[in-house]
């Protein structure tokens, strides 16, 4: 038995809550998924983990490689920046079956790296970065906040404007830590009022084969 693991934690742009009037999964160019969708532009049925639904859902390769087919998928399932969409392939007996599912918390404020600051993702959850909020550094506990530096452009040429934010950990910035377009999460434990701050990759890959009698 041989199983195939994709995981992509999803932004903005892909659940069409930026503008681009489209819903899909980017797939870098260096990222290999024909093992995962063996026939490209081939709509594949994958079951929904959860409830056992039906998602049809294609693999493009002409221009940007993209998973299309999640739109109403990401609607129904009220889908937001920083949650995670699993495909996998299960190959038995050269037989194959397809599943999705996803990983969603509510309790993490996800940002994304612009400039010298961070834009946010999910602005309905800022109330999670309260006074009080603290993360664990080397030096003992320090609190956790939000800065605002400015309003900018998306584009030079675009009326719209986006706000920006520093990251600060008591009284240091983390924005030099991550790199240009990085997500970045501050999970918050409730209970103790402790965040925690990661950079996780977006992307994630398995390949997993058993052997013996199945």
């Amino acid at each position: 038995m041989e199983i195939i693991h994709v995981i992509k934690k999803l932004n903005n742009t892909e659940l069409n809550k930026a503008g681009t009037n489209d819903s899909y999964v980017m797939v870098p160019k260096k990222l290999d998924v024909s093992d995962l969708f063996p026939e490209p532009d081939k709509a594949i049925g994958f079951i929904f983990k959860r409830n056992g639904d039906i998602i049809n859902i294609r693999h493009t390769t002409s221009g940007e490689k993209r998973i299309v087919g999640l739109g109403e998928f990401y609607r129904k399932n009220q889908v937001c920046a920083g949650d995670e969409v699993m495909f996998e392939r299960q190959i038995l007996h050269g037989e194959s079956r397809y599943y999705i599912d996803l990983r969603q918390k509510i309790n993490r404020l996800v940002l994304q790296k612009v400039r010298d600051g961070f834009s946010i993702l999910t602005p309905e959850r800022l109330g999670l970065v309260a006074d009080g909020i603290l993360a664990d550094t080397p030096s003992g506990p320090r609190p956790v906040r939000l800065e605002f530096l400015a309003s900018v452009g998306k584009r030079k040429d675009s009326p719209n404007t986006t706000d920006i934010y520093d990251l600060l950990v008591g009284e240091t910035s983390v924005a030099r830590q991550y790199s240009s377009k990085r997500m970045v999460e501050i999970e918050v434990d409730g209970e103790s009022g402790r965040a925690v701050i990661t950079g996780d990759s977006i992307w994630k890959k398995y390949v997993i084969k058993y052997v013996g009698i199945f």
